[in-house]
């Protein structure tokens, strides 16, 4: 009963916002941003929504075609690539987002997931090292340390 309810809870969730985002596109279809947003709603809740998630990468990727440097855009087609294991769709991504903003530290963090899935244990550590030279917030910077030693640990 309690994932009834759970699934039942997350399908009404995704609905509403999948209907804000559509209303947001309607009144200001300029704002590749939002679309974005509703992208990336309906694929996340492509499961509760029971839209297929090629509904929602083709809104990105239309995103993409109208503006090819929109890094929300490809940040997230990045991100779902890595998700339906198409590795190198998703480092072409990122290194895209890197070629429009090489200060865009996010996209090391994903490229450090990416090269950690494929035991890529030393490009990670790479990955990491650029991000790291990318923030200025002593916390993260101990989390990402921490998470250097792990990896190193298979090296």
């Amino acid at each position: 009963a309690k994932y009834i309810f759970y699934h039942a809870h997350h399908a009404d969730w995704f609905s509403r916002s999948r209907t804000s985002f559509e209303k947001a596109v309607a009144l200001d279809p300029e704002d590749l941003n939002i679309q974005v947003d509703l992208g990336v709603c309906l694929m996340e809740g492509s499961t509760f929504l029971g839209t297929p998630p090629m509904e929602g990468i083709g809104m990105l990727k239309s995103v993409e075609e109208k503006d090819p440097d929109n890094i929300k855009a490809l940040i997230n087609l990045g991100y779902f690539s890595i998700r339906s294991g198409q590795y190198e769709k998703a480092e072409e991504r990122f290194n895209q987002v890197l070629a429009i903003d090489e200060k865009y530290a996010e996209a090391y963090l994903y490229l450090a997931d990416l090269h950690e899935r494929q035991k890529l244990y030393e490009a990670a550590i790479a990955d990491l090292e650029n991000f790291k030279s990318l923030i200025n917030d002593p916390k993260k910077v101990r989390e990402v340390d921490d998470y250097i030693l792990e990896l190193s640990k298979n090296i």
